[in-house]
């Protein structure tokens, strides 16, 4: 497992401290973070806000401050293509995920990271059907 920053905590939406996502990343190294979670919206990082040349300076600074960017929350309706397939939603998430550096196979921060197995474990035969 390992220790990430996320940024919701720091974009004041619920009264908290508000910092933009370049003193976030500074604020997670002071932390003793070497890994963050960004949230792929406003005020962070909405594509509606951000370019190219942001992005890499974004990525520079990571670099620079040994952060490694381990997640994009990305706050998509994956469904959404079905009515509105003009919105380029995935294509977003992916130049976003490629422009934040390496991109890599992730098992954090998501749902799927349990292993799970074909075959019921033994807890699971002695304790019945699952609800």
């Amino acid at each position: 497992m390992r220790p990430t920053l996320f940024a919701v905590s720091y974009a004041g939406l619920w009264g908290q401290a508000s910092l933009t996502l370049e003193d976030f990343v500074a604020h997670a190294r002071r932390r003793g973070f070497d890994a963050i979670e960004i949230m792929g919206k406003r005020p962070h990082l909405s594509p509606l806000d951000w370019d190219q040349a942001r992005l890499q300076a974004l990525a520079a600074l990571c670099a620079d401050q040994g952060v490694e960017v381990v997640c994009v929350a990305s706050y998509t309706n994956w469904l959404a293509g079905a009515s509105a397939a003009e919105v380029p939603l995935v294509e977003v998430q992916i130049m976003w995920r490629r422009s934040l550096g390496r991109p890599q196979r992730s098992r954090t921060l998501s749902y799927a990271s349990v292993p799970r197995t074909t075959e019921p474990t033994s807890q699971q035969r002695s304790s019945g059907p699952a609800p």
